[in-house]
């Protein structure tokens, strides 16, 4: 979601990310919050360990609100989310990596029809069908060195200290969680006494949530 946020704010767009875990903010509050902000769109991170929560969320957003789905568990079940009654305002269910194809559907939902994997629930079949026209395949497989590195703004507590030890997000796209002992990131603030504990850095994809209003 950093990512995703990150270009999005290169193009000028006004992007957040709520860590509502992160935070120890309850289901309730989070949801009172979001729609307190009144952004245009509304995008969860799904991940089958927090699914129902992402769905719980999803129904109790303001119908004004557009939703926007991915993650790994939106790869894994597509048809099964698309047509879970709890996420029946999703707008867009994008598949893969998707800096590129976000920021097109922040600038026009009906996008969707033209961008490649890009989910949603047809209003007269009423089944999932998926866009995509000639030409856009691109966005599957963008230039990755040509995209922002991740603006570290948008991961929350990061770094911070635990149990004595600097620990930091290193954000990489589709990375296992582990923890490696290493040097501390550039970002991190260097450690100036000689006895300081060894860094910790944890590969930790998060659950976290995007919102937009420009």
């Amino acid at each position: 979601m950093g990512y995703l946020a990150t270009y999005a704010v290169t193009l000028g767009f006004n992007v957040g990310v709520l860590d509502a875990e992160a935070h120890g903010l309850g289901l309730g509050f989070a949801i009172d919050l979001i729609n307190s902000l009144a952004p245009r769109w509304v995008g969860f991170n799904l991940l089958a360990p927090t699914y129902e929560l992402s769905a719980r969320s999803a129904a109790a957003l303001d119908p004004s609100i557009k939703v926007m789905l991915g993650g790994h568990q939106a790869k894994a079940m597509p048809t099964e989310i698309l047509t879970d009654p709890r996420m029946a305002r999703c707008e867009a269910l994008v598949l893969g990596e998707g800096e590129t194809r976000v920021a097109a559907l922040l600038a026009n939902h009906r996008a969707r029809a033209d961008l490649p994997s890009v989910m949603r629930i047809d209003p007269i079949l009423r089944t999932p069908v998926s866009g995509g026209r000639s030409g856009n395949a691109g966005h599957l497989a963008p230039d990755i060195n040509a995209l922002p590195f991740v603006d570290r703004r948008f991961l929350t507590q990061d770094p911070h200290l635990e149990a004595g030890r600097w620990e930091a997000n290193i954000v990489g796209r589709g990375a296992a969680r582990m923890t490696a002992r290493s040097a501390a990131p550039r970002s991190r603030p260097t450690p100036t006494s000689p006895s300081a504990p060894p860094t910790r850095t944890t590969f930790s994809p998060r659950c976290i949530n995007c919102v937009t209003r420009a």
